[in-house]
């Protein structure tokens, strides 16, 4: 399906409703209600939305899908040419026939003394489908010449070969491309891939090279020696698997985006001058003076032939656009760590002033002025022979983090000045071209974005294509980028492995983003496990990687953990993903623009707190494309989309304490294929039929596969612990469910730990060891998590030198004098429930003693409770609840539950929802599952009878199963409507425990 933004140019329009996970869209309707940067260039859009293939809304998915094909047939900007051999020809490996006309490459950097020649055109393709794994895979040769001619077919290079509607399945597996390249023999070869996906391996006439593991959006270089070739030709085919693979792709980790395969982005063949030794591999330019105007040249050389060494000086000469030949004749050159081929040199350099005298104009959005460098590499301090020459684009820029004023958060700056980043978060992705976007389509993104107001994007979630940002720097638009690597959890920041390939695309990308000034921001792990102390070592090495690479940029992640977020210490900037008024504070007295506003506002005190600037890296609402002229509270219509657009887009760019906002998202994009039937990750066979047993899909199916009638019989044999809930699921007030004992029983025969979490606050830890041992259980009290407990723990860990007054039972009180924290008295007037105004003013005046107020279930709730509560949290009280469950079910009757406490305190707040919830599925409650005792999720099963918590809990802690028991508050009839409505369903469904293990 799509994930709609601002470049509403897709030929399907969306008649259904997103999943779960495709609703953070930013449609381009209504622009007359969105903030004035944004108004301009959505109208702009909307003008384009009604053409035919815009039109092609159709009665079936299978129209849709046709009319999409055809649209992008006729709305493809690159020609795809179609090859008819001659059965007759001779297309042996001798074969010295014609070969393609490569134009000269004139994007940046450039080598005067080369022949680059941009391969981008016409490729032989071949298609082979799934090849096993391991020795299999690694042993695959290249197609023959007669081989690639017979089974291939012509494609245009740079391409995707897994580009089809929404729900349409797309091929995976291996496939080859093939082209010639003219090379004049005793010519080496440096190869530029911008990018090749998933896994690449690169061939030169038939003899492997390289191969890159480290993402399918990282550039990387081959070199090739030079060769006898009576034919001056060279033969390139690249293996391009479009398969995940923790083993050869490990940083394609999942994600709700769809990722393509293929050959996608440009590739560039530098033919080097007769005879080098020495040649320039790249050359990095950064500010070390801005006033001054003086930068530092770090120049990574080469050996050839490959297991050359280099010298230990080199010799070089610089000139800027306007200056004279400086030369440098002694660089020292450093030999680069397990390499006797690769090695740098590091010069100094000032620019020279104009003919008036002024400094080199400073790169900013407004004025994005760039410079250029060229380089030579002599052959001697006193040889005039160029070796190699470099000509590299850069901008005189600094990015910097300023001091807080009194009362302030500090600012993202820009050459010394505050600056405030508004724009988008944007995907690398159309429906005509998928990830390969042509030129043409990056520059009518520019153009949006600039017609939008927007001086910044946010290229999620992987590093960007090189083109896009030579057009960010000449336009002046600022960039955050990132290493790819979407759905990171905790095992894969302990996994050695990932973490080696994770690093080496950090390098990737920095080494390719050097030069472009428009890029102020590198970053990694979006929405990673940041709340789990297990993740710190991965989390602080790439923080310290990235600094240490390249101490001139800000470093950040976008994390969507908020308070609960452990490592924001290691960042420059506080960047948050959140959507308030979508995922959370909608409702009919929920819903406003000014909830929007409080929320994000409120975040400004962590900011305060850790001392660093605030950035919002996502927010936003869904919609759906034909509901234009629903009311403004409606959800999922676009008036209310561009409420909540317009109220985060306005905060941002009102409150000094922001240093910007990227809103999601800019464009339409194809996300994976978790609703249909199209998988994630399988493979089309040569025989149609579809494998999908040796592909990961856990990131791609976990917690939205459809619910089953019977238990997978590997349940048990995949899971080492169960974590369970009670009410519902164990007992039904007190009677225990039926079997339920026994299957706890055979459960701790098989050898699970058993863990029993529950949100009601009512009894203490201890007192539920009781109330097992009465109805026939057998517990201790360290498997008994409630939620008083966790919210007790909470409130400790607050260190608030003071009280908590409690709405709530005896659990509560229990569990906070267990923690060591004073329980407040009750204010004037007792348990009275009544409360008049003059008693509100004069006699519930807050203890000034209290610091938090933490709201449960309270059977005897009051209005002089709400009263006093009220009064305590608006004079700085911390306002905890214990969860917000709206009720359980009692003699087939939903009894009213914490939530209904809990929303009559928010509502005489004018609020949402409390300062931190400490139930299932909070982020508090998994944080003392998996910390305080030791539990792996992904070895678990979480079972519940509840949808909005025991499942989420599962889903959002990565749960290896979810289990739905029918025996409490949820139905199959729920489980339908939450599957029809793109909700979270569980993994399982059983109709009570016992069905688990008999």
């Amino acid at each position: 399906m799509w994930k709609h933004g601002l470049r509403h140019n897709h030929p399907i329009r969306n008649t259904h409703k997103p999943t779960r996970t495709h609703q953070r869209i930013v449609h381009n309707h209504h622009a007359d209600r969105l903030p004035g940067w944004l108004g301009e260039a959505t109208r702009q859009t909307n003008a384009d939305v009604g053409s035919a293939a815009g039109n092609a809304v159709s009665s079936s998915f299978a129209q849709a899908a046709d009319a999409a094909l055809s649209s992008s047939t006729a709305r493809r900007t690159r020609p795809t040419p179609t090859l008819t051999p001659t059965p007759t020809e001779r297309l042996e490996e001798t074969n010295s026939g014609p070969i393609e006309a490569w134009p000269t490459w004139d994007g940046w950097p450039k080598f005067p003394t080369r022949t680059s020649l941009l391969l981008d055109g016409k490729w032989r393709f071949v298609f082979v489908g799934n090849v096993p794994f391991g020795a299999p895979l690694d042993a695959l040769k290249p197609p023959t010449r007669v081989e690639a001619a017979t089974a291939g077919e012509d494609v245009s290079v740079p391409s995707v070969f897994d580009n089809t509607p929404p729900g349409v399945r797309a091929r995976r597996g291996v496939a080859w491309y093939i082209a010639d390249v003219p090379v004049p023999a005793g010519r080496a070869v440096l190869l530029h891939f911008h990018a090749c996906a998933f896994y690449c391996r690169i061939f030169v006439d038939g003899v492997p090279h390289a191969q890159n593991k480290v993402g399918g959006y990282s550039g990387f270089w081959v070199a090739v020696n030079a060769a006898s070739s009576r034919h001056g030709r060279r033969r390139i085919a690249v293996l391009s698997d479009n398969r995940y693979s923790a083993v050869k792709a490990p940083t394609h980790t999942g994600g709700d985006f769809y990722m393509h395969g293929g050959l996608h982005r440009s590739v560039i063949a530098h033919i080097l001058a007769p005879d080098t030794s020495v040649a320039i591999r790249c050359t990095e330019v950064s500010v070390a003076n801005l006033d001054e105007r003086t930068v530092v040249i770090r120049v990574t050389l080469a050996a050839f032939p490959i297991g050359g060494r280099l010298p230990e000086t080199a010799s070089l000469r610089v000139q800027f656009s306007n200056g004279d030949l400086v030369t440098f004749p002694t660089a020292e050159v450093v030999q680069m760590k397990g390499s006797d081929a690769l090695g740098y040199t590091s010069i100094i350099a000032t620019l020279p002033k104009d003919a008036s005298g002024n400094l080199a104009k400073l790169w900013s959005p407004k004025n994005p002025q760039l410079q250029t460098l060229t380089l030579q590499l002599m052959e001697s301090a006193q040889s005039n022979r160029i070796l190699d020459a470099a000509l590299v684009r850069f901008g005189m820029r600094t990015v910097s983090v300023l001091p807080a004023t009194q009362g302030d958060v500090p600012r993202i700056a820009l050459n010394g000045e505050a600056i405030k980043l508004v724009g988008f978060n944007r995907h690398t992705s159309t429906p005509e071209s998928g990830s390969a976007m042509t030129r043409d389509e990056h520059q009518r993104d520019i153009e949006l974005l600039l017609g939008a107001g927007a001086n910044f994007v946010r290229g999620a979630h992987y590093p960007q294509d090189p083109r896009f940002l030579d057009l960010c720097d000449e336009r002046g638009i600022l960039v955050w980028e990132e290493t790819l690597g979407p759905s990171v959890e905790v095992s894969h920041l302990k996994d050695e492995y990932f973490m080696k390939y994770q690093l080496a695309q950090a390098e990737a990308m920095v080494a390719e983003s050097f030069n472009h000034p428009s890029v102020i921001i590198f970053a990694y792990y979006n929405e990673g496990p940041s709340d789990r102390e297990e993740s710190r070592a991965g989390y602080t090495r790439m923080s310290r990687f990235l600094h240490r690479r390249d101490p001139t940029r800000l470093v950040t992640y976008a994390s969507s953990k908020g308070n609960a977020d452990r490592f924001l210490d290691t960042v420059d900037i506080i960047s948050l993903n959140n959507y308030p008024g979508w995922y959370h504070g909608f409702g009919p007295h929920g819903y406003g623009p000014n909830f929007v506003k409080r929320y994000w506002t409120r975040q400004v005190a962590l900011a305060q707190r850790l001392g660093k600037p605030l950035l919002i890296s996502e927010a936003g609402a869904g919609a759906i494309h034909e509901w234009k002229n629903n009311r403004s509270e409606v959800k999922w219509g676009q008036a209310y989309q561009a409420g909540v657009v317009k109220a985060t887009a306005s905060v941002a760019c009102e409150n000094s304490a922001f240093s910007g906002v990227a809103l999601w998202q800019f464009a339409d994009i194809k996300a994976n294929d978790i609703s249909t039937n199209a998988g994630c990750g399988c493979v089309e066979m040569a025989n149609g039929q579809r494998d999908c047993a040796h592909v990961k899909t856990g990131n791609c199916t976990r917690g939205f596969a459809r619910p089953k009638d019977t238990v997978s019989s590997d349940l048990l044999d995949r899971v080492d612990t169960f974590v369970l809930d009670c009410d519902g699921v164990l007992w039904e007030g007190a009677t225990p469910i039926d079997q339920s004992i026994d299957a706890l029983r055979e459960l701790e025969r098989l050898g699970k730990r058993l863990f029993f979490v529950t949100n009601n606050s009512a009894k203490s830890r201890s007192a539920y060891v009781e109330k097992f041992a009465t109805l026939g259980f057998e517990a201790k009290q360290e498997q008994i998590i409630t939620s008083a407990f966790v919210a007790a723990q909470h409130a400790a860990s607050l260190n608030l030198n003071g009280s908590v007054y409690v709405v709530g039972g005896d659990g509560i009180r229990d569990e906070l004098q267990q923690a060591g924290v004073e329980v407040a008295q009750e204010p004037p007037g007792g348990l009275e429930p009544a409360c008049t105004a003059e008693e509100f003013v004069n006699d519930l005046v807050p203890d000034s003693n209290i610091k938090a107020v933490i709201v449960g279930c309270d059977s005897s709730f009051t209005y002089r409770k709400i009263c006093y509560a009220s009064r305590c949290i608006q004079a700085g009280a911390v306002f905890i609840s214990t969860n917000l469950d709206a009720g359980d079910m009692h003699g087939g009757v939903l009894m009213p539950g914490a939530g209904a406490c809990v929303g009559a305190i928010c509502s005489a707040l004018g609020r949402d929802e409390p300062d931190v919830n400490c139930g299932k599925p909070s982020s508090i409650m998994l944080s003392v599952i998996r910390d305080s005792r030791g539990v792996d999720l992904s070895r678990a099963a979480v079972v519940g009878d509840r949808l909005d918590t025991d499942i989420m809990l599962g889903v959002t802690g990565d749960a290896a199963v979810t289990v739905l028991t029918l025996s409490g508050v949820a139905t199959v009839e729920d489980v339908a409507q939450a599957a029809a409505d793109g909700g979270v369903v569980p993994t399982t469904v059983v109709p009570r425990l016992s069905a688990l293990v008999f």
